[in-house]
């Protein structure tokens, strides 16, 4: 029977009582890596089904990185710094990389989220971090095997941080809000982006 439940934004899948009806299957079993190996292989082709437009929102923040970033840090001289440096970029780099890719978010999602910036902010200062002390931590296994599982450890409070974050914003109701566009309104845009950064390239090479 199906009834109503609350959940955060996303997807759950349970599986009980596989071998209920034929149990002598579950002797058939792989090691549990492998059978989860190919379970996760199966989920993702599902989950990434859509995967030429992870490729284009990838293209398009590096893009709003490279031509934005500098504009958007231009307009920003004037403000006094008392937000540390860290956070700051970490804004900037947010706000850029949102700018160019929010036509295509709201054409093929029709969601746009007014907490990616202040999200980013909370969790970006950290990511090479976790990097660091992951690698750090398969390092240090092969030498002092204690050692390298404290190191890992560390690096998941890092990780448990992130997902509290990303879960505590994403489970809100005003986390983000419904807004479809069409594909006419989204080349209208990115016409509109691509020629403002070109008259603001002409202006800088005139001025100097």
């Amino acid at each position: 029977n199906l009834f109503p439940k609350a959940h955060s934004i996303g997807t759950t899948v349970s599986v009980a009582n596989l071998f209920f009806n034929t149990p002598v299957r579950r002797k058939f079993l792989s090691a549990e890596k492998t059978e989860w190996m190919q379970i996760e292989n199966v989920i993702r082709r599902i989950a990434l089904s859509r995967f030429d437009v992870g490729f284009q929102l990838s293209f398009l923040a590096t893009m709003g990185l490279v031509y934005l970033s500098p504009i958007i840090e231009y307009w920003c001289r004037g403000v006094p710094r008392y937000v540390p440096k860290m956070f700051s970029e970490t804004l900037l780099q947010t706000i850029s990389a949102i700018i160019a890719t929010l036509p295509l978010i709201l054409f093929q999602f029709g969601r746009l989220s007014v907490v990616a910036p202040l999200v980013n902010v909370l969790i970006l200062w950290i990511i090479p971090w976790l990097m660091l002390f992951g690698f750090l931590a398969i390092v240090f296994s092969f030498i002092i095997f204690p050692f390298g599982q404290i190191v890992a450890w560390s690096a998941g409070l890092g990780v448990e941080y992130v997902i509290i974050i990303v879960n505590w914003f994403g489970s809100k109701s005003w986390s983000a809000i419904s807004m479809q566009i069409p594909l006419s309104f989204m080349l209208v845009m990115y016409g509109g982006l691509v020629l403002f950064i070109i008259n603001k390239k002409i202006y800088e090479q005139n001025k100097s």
